[in-house]
């Protein structure tokens, strides 16, 4: 049954729909927050605004709280909707920028070859003979060779650090640090990033023909550590005829290799810099890794 006040405010009572608000304003932001929705107080202004311009939709048999609920639930989603616009839109200013900035930077980049005879000795006793790093670079290395960078990937990215992908076509996963003006400016920075020992982007892993049986790797592939890893960027630093790198910077998995750059290679680098890392894994951590590879062997 319709009460009195909502009856009066129905009919155009100010008043009325005032204290209908103040009534309902907290149970309305506590019930958005509650939902997650983090401009619950936004959303809850524009439905109170809504019910106020449209009451005389409201039925007499319809309670009122559970209308202004679902009005206030559409207003959140025309929220999610527009934010994702936004974002999208964002993203894509964003990406035309970065390819734009990716047309002024000097690039080079390949697979480097080691001989047999230099083969990558891993923690776990074997080796990789044959061994395979593909590579990228930005920026020149200048004449005494003191102005490279090694920029260390995480577990889920690559080489590509401010160039276009070759395979997504997109921009590279780093280009608000590395580029001109930025951070690590090829103008000034001869910037390497090398794919890891195992990864899919060009270095030997699981994907590579193993020299001894001449079939791929696959599951045969041995463990490999994260010192393993920066091992084999230390012989690529070393072919490139480079001494002393001026930094090496990674992010989640990278820094865990530029950690183990300062304890293995501390006179080979000038300074260290790690973002959000760690120098182990949780057991939580290991065991949500342990869920992801179970996935990958089902």
């Amino acid at each position: 049954m319709e009460s009195p006040l909502v009856r009066a405010a129905r009919s155009g009572s100010q008043a009325a729909f005032g204290r209908l608000v103040a009534l309902h304003e907290r149970p309305l932001r506590g019930f958005l927050r509650k939902s997650g929705w983090i401009d619950a107080d936004d959303i809850a202004q524009e439905a109170f605004l809504a019910a106020w311009s449209s009451l005389s939709r409201l039925r007499e048999d319809e309670g009122f709280r559970a209308w202004l609920f679902g009005i206030a639930w559409r207003k959140a989603l025309d929220h999610r909707r527009s934010t994702a616009r936004t974002a999208r839109r964002d993203e894509a200013w964003r990406e035309a920028e970065a390819l734009e900035a990716t047309r002024e930077i000097e690039q080079d980049g390949g697979v480097w070859r080691f001989p047999a005879g230099q083969p990558l000795m891993l923690d776990s006793g074997g080796r990789i003979d044959n061994l395979e790093v593909a590579w990228a670079s930005y920026g020149r290395l200048n004449a005494d060779r003191s102005n490279a960078v090694l920029i260390c990937h995480a577990l889920t990215l690559d080489q590509h650090v401010a160039a276009i992908n070759p395979k997504t076509g997109k921009p590279g996963w780093w280009t608000r640090l590395v580029g001109p003006g930025k951070p690590l400016d090829p103008s000034r920075h001869f910037i390497v990033c090398a794919n890891v020992v195992g990864g899919c982007q060009g270095s030997t892993g699981p994907g590579s023909l193993n020299p001894a049986t001449g079939r791929h790797w696959g599951l045969a592939f041995p463990v490999v550590t994260i010192a393993d890893m920066v091992r084999a960027q230390a012989m690529l630093v070393e072919a490139m005829g480079i001494d002393t790198l001026v930094a090496v910077v990674g992010g989640s998995m990278g820094g865990m290799q530029v950690q183990q750059w300062a304890a293995d290679y501390p006179e080979h680098l000038f300074s260290a810099v790690i973002v959000a890392s760690a120098s182990r894994h949780s057991a939580q951590n290991i065991a949500f890794h342990e869920v992801g590879r179970q996935a990958i062997m089902a």
